[in-house]
């Protein structure tokens, strides 16, 4: 039995285009700088609200430093100079805004391929795996421990052009399984994993 799963349902760092409803004016607590052409808007930083407490987009839990703003709305960022984007940002006359964000790797990908950012090619295999949320379970004795939502994507080139094929799914795992999984690897790989020790389980929640 499984209770109070914690964490967001959508993560860019899974792969995952994340779609937040904010207010026309903020606040937003955060800090945007422009991608390598000057371009959208990147998340550099984020801040405290003037009440002390985290902005909707921190609070959300799915996005992260270097996470890029594509679109506003229906509008398509990649091409608009940074400045004309924070002037749609602050745009109050626009009651309704929904940003939607998508992680840096994913942005250049989709920004260097010869058609719109809605389009993904690279001739390449692409592995994404986050850890996202948390449970409390217990076991048959009622004895209570933390399992671990990861969410995975693998994208794999699709022989028509323009076109990839994405696999996405989940799995629920307790921190013993990380161990198990470390152990196995530094087994397995010896040397190549010298120095790297796997997070505390407090890490996590």
């Amino acid at each position: 039995m499984s209770e109070n799963t914690v964490g967001p349902l959508v993560d860019t760092a899974a792969g995952d285009i994340v779609s937040i409803s904010v207010s026309p004016d903020g606040p937003y607590g955060v800090y945007f700088e422009p991608d390598s052409n000057g371009n959208a808007a990147v998340i550099s930083s984020f801040e405290r609200l003037p009440n002390g407490k985290f902005g909707v987009l921190q609070k959300h839990g799915g996005l992260h430093l270097g996470d890029v703003l594509f679109a506003i709305n229906d509008t398509y960022l990649e091409s608009l100079p940074h400045k004309d984007v924070i002037n749609l940002i602050k745009d109050r006359n626009v009651l309704k805004k929904t940003f939607r964000f998508i992680n840096n790797k994913e942005y250049y990908r989709k920004k260097g391929s010869s058609n719109s950012i809605n389009n993904i090619t690279d001739g390449k295999s692409n592995f994404l795996s986050s850890i996202r949320r948390y449970r409390i379970s217990e076991d048959e004795y009622n004895r209570k421990y933390v399992e671990y939502e990861i969410a995975c994507q693998l994208r794999i080139p699709g022989l028509r052009v323009q076109k990839d094929i994405v696999h996405k799914w989940i799995l629920w795992k307790r921190y013993s399984d990380f161990e198990k999984l470390h152990n196995g690897l530094k087994q397995t790989l010896g040397w190549q994993l010298e120095g790297i020790e796997i997070p505390s389980s407090y890490t996590f929640t």
